[in-house]
């Protein structure tokens, strides 16, 4: 072997080692749980504005469009796995699989991000992502998701111990992070939705699972509410807190969704055709004081997924 040959292996192998570590070193100051949180509204976090046209890989014929087509979730769901968990049907299906079980490694995984000149890039650089956003949400999918099935049965229902998650709700992980200080103790002093139509800690509970299960876990993207698991609480301990939830909290997502199947439907109408000129009655939908004509039409009128 020659001089020039041992000299050409050394330097691939510094320059693999240097490589290495600079990749360990830029790992070991990503955020996950800011990664956590650029899941949901990424353009949030690091206050850029949000892009107005769909993303290039968005599918044409998905029901989203704008600035949600750039969300993590959208594609991937609050569970983690696409088309094959929760977001498996509905507006926001897209087709698209998960996140959940990759193999691919963490370097393959920020060009993904990062570019779009390989296939299926992202592109998000192009977008507002700097090279330490998307390190960060390399760290929490690398290393911070969960299966929510082991939490989260299949009809949405959380599976815990409700006497805890009245504990932890209201005394919060290790002596903070009481949550009723800021949700008050039926959770339902911050309003997420309009006056119209109210979403409560209930209403996201009950209609929406795995993203309570998230944003416990990690917070709300740019507010105040604290990370549930950076603070020394348990996922166990969130899925007490959404059982607790479910049972317990008002849950009003739409007033047409009589049943609270999700759905307006058959069954909805039948409601109102059953309690027809009752007071004081699930059915009067307007809460107009009386189930008549104008609760039917509503009814009708909204028709389908509750959403």
């Amino acid at each position: 072997m020659s001089n020039k040959t041992v000299a050409t292996a050394l330097l691939t192998i510094l320059i693999l080692c240097i490589g290495g570590a600079i990749d360990a070193a830029t790992r070991g100051v990503a955020d996950p749980i800011r990664g956590g949180k650029m899941w949901d509204k990424w353009w949030v976090m690091n206050g850029v504005t949000p892009p107005q046209t769909n993303h290039p890989l968005y599918p044409t014929t998905s029901q989203q469009s704008g600035p949600n087509t750039y969300r993590c979730k959208e594609c991937h769901g609050w569970d983690y796995k696409g088309v094959d968990g929760a977001y498996n049907s509905g507006s926001h299906y897209t087709g698209i699989r998960g996140v959940f079980g990759s193999t691919m490694s963490p370097a393959d995984m920020f060009d993904l991000l990062k570019l779009d000149t390989i296939a299926n890039g992202h592109g998000y650089a192009n977008y507002g992502m700097s090279d330490q956003d998307i390190l960060d949400i390399v760290e929490f999918v690398q290393n911070y998701l969960i299966d929510t099935d082991l939490y989260i049965d299949t009809d949405g229902i959380f599976s815990g111990d409700e006497a805890q998650g009245q504990y932890n709700f209201t005394q919060g992980a290790g002596g903070t992070l009481q949550c009723t200080m800021c949700h008050g103790p039926d959770g339902d002093w911050i309003n997420f939705g309009t006056p119209e139509l109210p979403e409560w800690v209930g209403t996201v509970a009950d209609h929406n699972p795995w993203e309570l299960m998230h944003k416990i876990r990690f917070g709300q993207p740019a507010t105040s509410m604290p990370s549930w698991i950076e603070n020394g609480g348990t996922t166990q301990g969130v899925a007490d807190i959404g059982v607790y939830a479910q049972i317990n909290f008002p849950s009003v997502l739409c007033q047409e969704d009589i049943n609270g199947d999700n759905l307006i439907g058959v069954s909805d109408l039948l409601s109102v055709i059953d309690q027809w000129g009752l007071t004081n009655s699930p059915a009067d939908v307007n809460q107009d004081g009386i189930v008549n004509v104008s609760d039917l039409l509503s009814v009708v009128g909204n028709w389908g997924p509750c959403e």
